[in-house]
């Protein structure tokens, strides 16, 4: 017997309302399992498992599978995992076990699902078990293969839901997509429309090839062409290379003697600018000996020997003088720092006794503060013994412990009133939360009431709605026969399009007929124009080439006609433009060797200026550089004059020091002044007695002015040293202030003079010379234009004769082409009129192929009218039988009005209850507020005296405990001890004054000194620099004779050499043009195979023409018989197809008609039948299907004209028939509650059926049926087989979690 695929068992946990805790596990048997069970017990669960399993799809509205798992709050977990496993045998009787875990876990706002991996066990060739885990894609894929059948018939054959059970009467879009998945349409339609695309491109690609073919041909040709014209321009090249090669030896040495020449006119010119230079530097010479006389006071008369001599004494005794002076100075430095020494001890001596004074005086103010701290503390709180200040020490420590005292008492008295309150508030609180809780029931139950009202007042409002409709539905019969006749106008109105449209397409095919004609007489030309093809081709390449030589002979004249009228004045002929413009370089020649010579004698004038002017401005950067270092060294000193501020650093040093003097004075005079004071009570100056309170203030009056004088002896001390360290840096610079006058009045405006007037001289030598030399240049410029010229010139000549013999060629050969043919029009050209015919024909292809169809839609069009027409008429029919709905519709609005009057009643009375108990409860809020508030007022009270004693408490301890910190009579010690120090420190820092004062006179003598030697130093080292100057002369008038007597010699040798340059220049000009003409050639011929390289690599295609025509045949004969298979595929495919479909659908409705004939107890309905119309408009074939009752021979669509039991048998019948039909490898049918709707005689007829079916399919060992319901007399009817022994029994423990459990089918009866 052949082996189908079965299911053995089931394993559910925590799915739906079965428990996450528990495993229930259902056994599947052979060939009948029957599960009962209540409403609401979990049957259908086990259907949903089973589908799960076996597809991964979960239950349609659930929440993407969140509410097919056990809901964690129900379970009173935060997670919920969740188990399905099944075991099956696959088509080859293997066992395999499928398992599916999931998880739910609940979070703050939303539960989260996971779905786990599977796992698929088995057992391999020894018999172990072999598991292997799968993600769930995989999963999902690999079990249909194992069972045999498809997704689709799992899913609504197989394990069809109970809420999709009737899914053969929905509506035509979901009928459609339900049985293209079962049939797999889909899948093929892709295949067929890709095949149809390989075909299109295919035939796209014939075309392709051989428009590619006839370009492989003609590149082919071109490049044939092209490189016979390359080898015939490189032999004319080589002939030349011979006349080239002595022309350039013969240019070699003329450049070389005109390289010789212009060298020795270059030796002879540098000598004349030689001699001139040193002519002026000897002016220059001169002018600075000038100068240096004028700057020299004293005329020696000892030799070089001794003034040198009399400088490096002169540097010596600088060197000690500078020594003496930094000794001078280091001494001064040495009693400052010793004076500034005593003075911050005695700064330091003031700065401590004003502290210790301070610390007096405030500890004195401590004790005053504390007294009477301790008075007024001791008086606010009734504390006797303290009324009389001063106070020690023991009694402040024993007021402070009295009121440690007092303050725990206060603490006390403040927690106990805290505790009474509380006590007091709680009871009153209970009460509320008694109240609370009555009042929020009686809430609840209102609102469930007010809900079930909303919800009968909703459906009271559908039922009027429903009976609205019903009622316009009776009223509407007129409306619906006039859409049925507008139908009918508008079926005619499209019959006319049609018909219009089957006119369009006729016209269009003709017109294509025509495009085709035209086609095929283009083609004839193009292959008899092929066999034309060398002749054709080789004109064109000539037309090509005398077209390029025309537009570059355009190029060059265009380029050299500014240049030629620029020199000549008009643009001469081409065979004359040659030798005009060789006269004209000629002439040019001439002007340019007389110009060159008087351009030279302007450049030496210019040369001598430029350097005398080099010699004083060396000598004015000198003076400026000495002048910017003075004026560097005494910037420090800004704008005033130095002198100036020496005198006024002077008197700023004597004020400093009567300041200080004066200051040091009113020190000891306040000081003993306050000691007077203390000793006696009368004032020192005026000797009058003092007042009460007079001395206190004197005293503190003269303490304020002593503690001032440190910091007034301090700065008055650091300004003078400071004004001290100024004068010192002063005096320093004194000798480059002497300096610094002398350049800027006297050496800087002579040597600066002298420049203006050297430089005026260089500026107009150096117009001239540029003048001249700017002529120079534009004669150099012309004769370099000129005969960069010569060369276009011949290369115009040479283009002007190919192309007259070009032109010649080109009339030969067309001759030759029109005794041939009488169409001269070119390849490209009938190319470009076939590919517009082509062009053309597709464009009424594609007409054509639009009407077509849109006159395949207006005939769908007319198929939907002619079926709304037939619905129509069935509306009308259907519109007799509304009077009974309206009746029941007004029973059950009635009853939902009276339960609503009653739910109201109920509402009215606990809302009066609410209202009570919200009284009572404000009355005990009122009690408990008033307590608390109470409680509140007293315990601030006691809060506020406690915070007001504990602030003064610390007030008070923190006085006492800073009082006793301070020694009075210690500090007293101390500013003793001070002020003998300072007295001692004074007497010293007065005698180190009376150093410094001898020191500073010392050194600005040391100073005026060194002054002195710097003026008698510059004036020895300006003799020197007079005597070098003196010998410097000398030496260059020695040269300058030398120079004129080589000047002498070298004239006329001059003359010679440039009249030689001139007759080799010329010479060189003539071969050098003669040159020009024979590169021009070459250029020219270069130049076109340049070209014609350039043509071979601008198109690729040309290097591998042969290779591309032989491929190109290749590529067109194999696309041509690819499209031919392809189209057969087509075809055959699409034939298999349809006769697949075709035998399927006549093997379903055969199944359909025999189930429902021995089922259906009724005589209305005779069979059943699925209509299936193939639709050919789309690019694919694809099905119509429709669901029709035969009804007297008519057929009628089913679809909302049967009742809720047909509909439910009618689907039951499909799905028997389905599963017959494509279950061929899988035995199993689950029927989830197949008797609802069902009347008893047709119960008992298909619990008949499905005995019957039960019969025929007994021989096959893996056949299942699985029945699901809650009708147990429909489980008798079929129990009475003897296919089944057992049931399984779903019901719900004291939990409400699911459990299954086998029973003996017999206890049933």
């Amino acid at each position: 017997k052949p082996e189908m695929t079965s299911v053995d068992k089931l394993l559910i946990q925590g799915i739906r309302s079965f428990s996450p805790q528990n495993q229930n596990v259902i056994e599947f048997y052979k060939p009948l399992t029957i599960i009962v069970g209540q409403n609401g017990a979990g049957k259908t669960t086990i259907i949903e498992c089973l589908k799960y399993a076996c597809t991964g799809e979960f239950p349609a509205n659930s929440a993407g599978g969140k509410a097919f798992i056990h809901d964690p709050k129900v379970a009173g977990e935060r997670e919920v995992k969740a188990q399905v496993k099944m075991r099956f045998r696959s088509v080859n009787g293997k066992p395999i076990v499928c398992t599916r875990s999931m998880q739910l876990t609940e979070k703050a706002s939303k539960q989260n699902l996971k779905t786990l991996e599977g796992a698929l066990q088995t057992y391999d060739q020894t018999g172990q078990k072999v598991s292997q885990s799968y993600r769930c894609g995989d999963l999902d894929k690999e079990i249909p293969e194992l069972m045999g059948v498809s997704k689709a018939i799992l899913e609504s054959v197989i394990f069809c839901h109970q809420e999709d059970s009737n899914w053969p009467l929905s509506d035509s879009a979901t009928l459609k997509k339900r049985f293209d998945d079962i049939f797999a349409s889909t899948k093929y339609t892709k295949a067929l429309l890709e095949i149809a695309k390989q075909r299109k491109a295919q035939k796209a690609s014939v075309k392709e090839y051989k428009l590619k073919l006839q370009i492989a041909t003609n590149n082919r040709d071109q490049a044939a062409q092209l490189k016979s014209e390359i080898e015939s321009l490189k032999a004319s090249i080589e002939e030349g290379e011979g006349d080239n090669k002595t022309l350039e030896e013969r240019l070699s040495k003329c450049n070389a003697k005109i390289e010789t020449l212009r060298k020795q006119k270059s030796e002879f010119a540098n000598a004349f600018s030689e001699l001139a230079t040193h002519k002026a530097a000897r002016v220059e010479m001169e002018r600075i000996s000038t100068v240096l006389i004028e700057q020299i006071k004293t005329m020696l008369d000892e030799s070089d020997e001794e003034l040198k001599d009399m400088l490096s004494q002169f540097d010596n005794e600088t060197k000690n003088a500078a020594s003496r002076l930094a000794q001078f100075s280091a001494k001064l430095k040495e009693l400052n720092a010793e004076k500034a020494t005593f003075e911050r001890k005695l700064l330091t001596f003031s700065e401590e006794s004003g502290n210790l004074r301070s610390q007096l005086k405030r500890y004195e103010q401590l004790r005053m503060e504390r007294d009477g701290l301790i008075v007024e503390f001791t008086g606010r709180y009734e504390i006797v013994g303290f009324e009389d200040a001063p106070f020690n020490s023991q009694q402040a420590e024993q007021v402070v412990n009295l009121a440690n005292e007092k303050m725990i008492k206060l603490k006390e008295q403040l927690t106990a009133l805290k505790a009474t309150f509380k006590s007091k508030s709680d009871k009153y609180g209970k009460t509320l939360e008694s109240f609370q809780v009555e009042i929020r029931g009686l809430s609840n139950g209102n609102e469930q009431i007010k809900r079930q009202v909303e919800n009968n007042k909703r459906t009271v409002e559908q039922t009027s709605e429903e009976m609205k409709k019903k009622k316009q539905y009776s009223q509407t019969l007129d409306a619906v026969e006039k859409k049925k006749e507008d139908e009918e106008q508008g079926l005619k109105v499209a019959q006319g399009q049609a018909a219009e449209l089957e006119k369009r397409i006729t016209e269009s095919m003709k017109q294509k007929t025509k495009l085709d004609k035209q086609m095929a007489e283009a083609s004839a030309v193009i292959q008899q124009l092929l066999l034309q093809t060398e002749a054709r081709s080789a004109i064109g390449h000539k037309k090509n080439e005398l077209k390029k030589k025309k537009d570059e002979m355009t190029k060059i004249l265009a380029k050299i006609e500014p240049q030629v009228k620029k020199h000549l004045k008009q643009m001469p002929e081409v065979s004359k433009l040659k030798s005009q413009l060789e006269k004209e370089i000629s002439a040019k020649s001439k002007q340019l060797s007389e110009l060159d010579r008087k351009w030279q004698d302007q450049k030496n004038q210019h040369s001598q200026a430029k350097g005398k002017f080099e010699l004083h401005e060396a000598q004015v950067k000198s003076l400026k550089s000495d002048l910017a270092d003075k004026r560097k060294k005494l910037s420090v000193v800004g704008n005033r004059s130095l002198p100036d501020l020496i005198k006024e650093a002077e008197e700023n040093i004597g004020k400093r020091n009567k300041d200080t003097i004066m200051t040091e004075s009113a020190s000891r005079m306040y000081g003993k002044y306050l000691e007077l004071t203390k000793q006696h009570d009368e004032c020192p100056l005026c000797e009058r007695s003092f007042q009460s309170k007079e001395k206190k203030s004197f005293m503190l009056k003269l303490e304020e002015m002593l503690n001032e004088v440190p910091e007034a002896l301090r700065k008055n001390k650091e300004t003078l040293k400071e004004q001290q360290m100024m004068l010192e840096q002063l005096n320093a610079l004194h000798p480059d202030y002497v300096a610094q006058l002398r350049i800027e009045n006297e050496d800087l405006p002579a040597a600066q003079k002298s420049i203006d007037q050297i430089k005026s001289d260089i500026e107009r030598l150096q117009i001239i010379a540029e003048t001249t030399g700017n002529e120079v240049e534009e004669i150099k410029k012309s004769i370099e234009d000129l005969n960069g010229l010569l060369p276009m010139c011949s290369s115009l000549i040479y283009l002007e004769n190919d192309s007259a013999g070009l032109t010649k060629e080109i009339q030969v050969e067309e001759s030759k082409l029109k005794a041939v043919s009488s169409d001269v029009r070119s390849l490209d050209d009938l190319n470009e009129e076939l590919a517009k015919f082509q062009k053309d024909s597709e464009e009424a292809g594609e007409s054509i192929e639009r009407d077509r169809k849109k006159s395949m839609e207006i005939q769908r069009k007319l198929d939907e009218k002619k079926k709304t027409i037939d619905k129509l008429k069935d509306e009308l029919f259907n519109m007799k039988g509304i009077g009974g709905e309206l009746k029941k519709l007004s029973e059950k609005k009635s009853e939902l009005e009276n339960a609503n009057v009653a739910l109201l009643a109920e509402f009215e009375e606990n809302s009066e209850k609410i209202q009570r108990k919200t009284l009572e409860m404000a009355e005990v809020q009122a009690k408990k507020t008033k307590t608390d508030k109470e409680g509140m007022r007293q315990e601030e009270e006691i809060s506020s005296e406690k915070d007001n004693f504990q602030k003064m408490f610390n007030q008070l301890t923190n006085q006492c405990r800073q009082a006793e910190k301070e020694n009075p009579d210690e500090i007293r010690r101390k500013i003793g001890k001070i002020e003998q120090d300072q007295k001692s420190a004074e007497a010293k820092i007065s005698e180190i004054s009376a150093e410094i004062e001898k020191a500073n006179k010392k050194l600005s003598e040391s100073r005026d000194q060194s002054a002195q030697r710097d003026l008698e130093k510059s004036n020895l080292q300006n003799n020197i620099k007079h005597r070098a100057q003196l010998r410097r002369i000398e030496d260059t008038d020695k040269k300058i004779v030398e120079l004129e007597a080589k000047y002498a010699k070298s004239a006329s040798s001059l003359q010679e050499i440039e009249k030689q340059l001139s007759k080799v220049e010329k010479e060189y000009s003539t071969l050098k043009s003669e040159k020009d003409q024979k590169i021009g050639a070459k250029a020219t011929r270069m130049a076109t195979i340049k070209e014609r390289q350039r043509q071979l690599r601008s198109k690729p295609e040309y290097a591998t023409a042969d290779q591309d025509h032989q491929e190109m045949i290749i590529h067109l004969k194999t696309t041509e018989m690819a499209e031919a298979d392809l189209d057969k595929y087509y075809h055959a495919l699409d034939k298999a197809l349809m006769k697949y479909h075709t035998v399927k659908m006549e093997e379903i409705n055969k199944i359909i008609k025999e189930i429902w004939e021995n089922t259906y107890r009724g005589n209305d309905i005779e069979t059943l039948e699925i209509r299936c119309d193939a639709d050919t408009s789309a690019k694919a074939r694809s099905y119509h299907y429709s669901l029709v009752m035969i009804k007297n021979g008519t057929a009628l669509d089913m679809r909302g004209r049967c009742s809720a039991g047909q509909k439910v048998l009618a689907s039951l019948v499909i799905r028997l028939a389905l599963a017959e039909t494509f279950c061929l490898n899988c035995g199993i049918l689950a029927l989830d509650e197949p008797t609802t709707n069902l009347d008893r005689h047709n119960v008992e007829s298909f619990a008949n059926a499905l005995v019957n079916i039960l019969e025929t399919r007994s021989q096959q060992t893996n056949f299942q049926l699985i029945i699901i319901t809650h009708d147990e007399e429909f489980v008798q009817l079929i129990g009475k087989s003897k296919h089944a022994d057992y049931y399984w029994r779903v019901s719900k423990d004291a939990h409400q979690h699911s459990t299954i459990e086998r029973q003996d089918i017999q206890d049933l009866s």
